[in-house]
């Protein structure tokens, strides 16, 4: 997706997507830490086999009760905030879809949530979605930067089990970290998931 948008093939990538099995994904900068193979052994007999991304952060639990946005576009490099109007132009269609449920989101950080960030979409404090980035020279246009942008939502994700998986990995690989499962929150907490689906991607298609 980042590759059509960065050689101007496409203009917009949109993608909705799920893992086919539960998994821990992490960082590259993960893999180089000593303990990661004895701590991606632990995961996988947890049943979360481990699978490493190009972006940072820390490690996050793709499962079947979690939904994935990504969206590839170019932004001018003049643009002020180039990143917060890119997470912003991701999250802007589940923030509006969630104010027609009656919910009152936000962006901000949530103590013990996993992958924390600035961006995460939160309601009632706490975390329903993290998001992500990735940036590139758009080779088509001079002017211009071509982003993978990426959001994670949790539809009905055990939250318990993702964040013992997610502790002991971290205190595997030397990494101090208290996760909690009341830090998250799932959409079925909030609204029905039936129809959530077709509205987001009604929603990234009005974007395109």
């Amino acid at each position: 997706m980042l590759d059509a948008v960065a050689t101007g093939k496409e203009r917009f990538q949109f993608l909705l997507w799920q893992c086919t099995e539960s998994c821990l994904v992490v960082p590259r900068k993960m893999s180089n830490l000593s303990g990661f193979e004895e701590a991606s052994l632990g995961a996988l007999k947890r049943g979360y086999p481990v699978s490493v991304r190009e972006t940072g952060g820390g490690a996050v639990i793709q499962a079947s009760g979690t939904v994935n946005v990504s969206i590839a576009f170019t932004m001018p490099m003049t643009m002020d905030d180039r990143i917060g109007q890119a997470y912003k132009f991701l999250c802007e269609p589940v923030m509006q879809f969630l104010r027609q449920q009656g919910a009152d989101p936000a962006y901000g950080t949530i103590e013990g949530a996993m992958c924390d960030g600035a961006y995460n979409i939160v309601v009632n404090q706490r975390k329903l979605a993290g998001t992500a980035q990735r940036w590139r020279r758009a080779r088509a246009n001079d002017e211009h930067y071509a982003v993978l942008a990426h959001l994670v939502l949790s539809v009905d994700t055990d939250h318990s089990s993702a964040c013992r998986v997610v502790n002991e990995f971290h205190a595997s690989v030397g990494i101090a970290t208290d996760v909690k499962a009341q830090s998250h929150i799932n959409w079925t907490e909030i609204a029905s998931p039936i129809g959530l689906d077709e509205a987001i991607v009604s929603a990234y298609t009005r974007l395109a």
